[in-house]
């Protein structure tokens, strides 16, 4: 999201510099404009929590930074950038836009760090959530200073995207996912549900792309399962459009998500997409019936989730009913609509 939007600004004429904890030599795994000024600060970390002595070190050395940058507003992509950078500017004018991409479920079992995320946002001017939904979940005393500005979706079906209906032979099918391996996602859900329905469908083999703390235990289960040759763990993979146009159907067993990037992608690549209708931001982007299934609030998540696939896996003719592709999706996920509302929010922060 921060590599689209500060492309997108700085192909538009904005001045636009990116500061991250990353090292000199890190690149970015992301395609970034040539037209960003990238500035490396490294500082603690960024493949670890930061510490609280990082924390101070990363807020003084974004406070030099900014200082010799004079930006006419400042914004911090997540919580690991907008708390530091909410202490760096305390005493100075320079305006500051926290950009949260997450719900506050996510901090209630973090307290300190829910303290701080509140703390900072109490001090920016604005704050940006990605939906409605999100919004509403705040504290109340919060919501006058939050703005809804949704992720973009960048990626885009093509003539390459595959068609469900058009699967050939006695091909192999591919039941894809894509999520960090945490907890939020689920994928322990996913692969319960899988094992129930597999020995229904032979020809079908469920594919997890993304990399997280909880590899280890879910090799483990699927192993325990005997499923080491149709359940992959495949990492990080940076060209994401070849896995949507080899899959025939998208799954995202997320138990909360703040918008669902993953099945937007999935959905404008005209796969069928299936998540939880009580999933937060999944259940803005997947109408039932028209672009995939969502897995009923009152239903058992395994058992529902097995349900409405053994489903979709059985019929492909089903399955191209599903595949409405990017029309099927909100307006407001496009990137220009993202930049002009981003655009007008700064504008909002810092109106000299």
């Amino acid at each position: 999201m921060l590599a689209d939007v500060a492309s997108g600004l700085a192909e538009r004429g904005h001045s636009v510099t990116l500061i991250s904890f990353d090292a000199a030599y890190d690149c970015s795994f992301y395609s970034l404009s040539p037209q960003v000024y990238w500035k490396h600060v490294d500082v603690g970390f960024i493949n670890k929590r930061a510490t609280v002595l990082d924390l101070l070190q990363r807020a003084w050395a974004l406070r030099q930074s900014v200082r010799n940058l004079n930006p006419k507003v400042t914004v911090g992509f997540m919580s690991s950038a907008y708390v530091p950078l909410a202490i760096a500017l305390l005493g100075t004018r320079t305006p500051l836009v926290a950009s949260e991409h997450i719900v506050p479920e996510y901090y209630r079992t973090r307290r300190l760090e829910q303290a701080l995320v509140f703390a900072s946002m109490l001090i920016c001017r604005l704050t940006t959530v990605v939906s409605d939904q999100v919004l509403s979940a705040f504290p109340r005393m919060l919501r006058n200073r939050l703005r809804v500005v949704h992720n973009p979706v960048t990626l885009r079906g093509d003539d390459a995207s595959n068609d469900p209906a058009t699967e050939g032979g006695t091909g192999r099918k591919t039941l894809l996912s894509v999520g960090r391996l945490e907890p939020q996602k689920d994928h322990s859900t996913l692969i319960t549900a899988f094992c129930q329905i597999a020995d229904d469908f032979p020809d079908w083999d469920l594919r997890i792309v993304g990399e997280g703390a909880l590899r280890s235990d879910l090799e483990a289960q699927i192993a325990r399962a005997g499923l080491q040759n149709r359940v992959s763990l495949v990492g990080v993979r940076s060209d994401i459009s070849r896995e949507y146009a080899s899959a025939q159907c998208f799954v995202m067993p997320s138990r909360y998500e703040s918008l669902g990037v993953a099945a937007a992608e999935a959905i404008s690549h005209g796969l069928p997409a299936v998540g939880f209708a009580d999933c937060l931001g999944v259940n803005q982007l997947i109408t039932e019936g028209v672009n995939g299934r969502l897995v009923p609030a009152n239903e058992c998540r395994v058992e529902g989730l097995a349900r409405i696939l053994g489903e979709l896996m059985a019929d492909p003719i089903y399955r191209l009913s599903l595949a409405g592709g990017e029309a099927t999706l909100p307006h407001h996920v496009y990137l220009e609509r993202v930049l002009d509302r981003w655009e007008k929010i700064l504008r909002e922060a810092a109106p000299e």
